[in-house]
């Protein structure tokens, strides 16, 4: 479950940095 929570976290760290 931590491993799924900081894989949706990074995700949307990379899709902050394309916006």
């Amino acid at each position: 479950m931590l491993r799924s929570v900081c894989y949706l976290t990074h995700i949307e760290t990379m899709e902050s940095a394309l916006i």
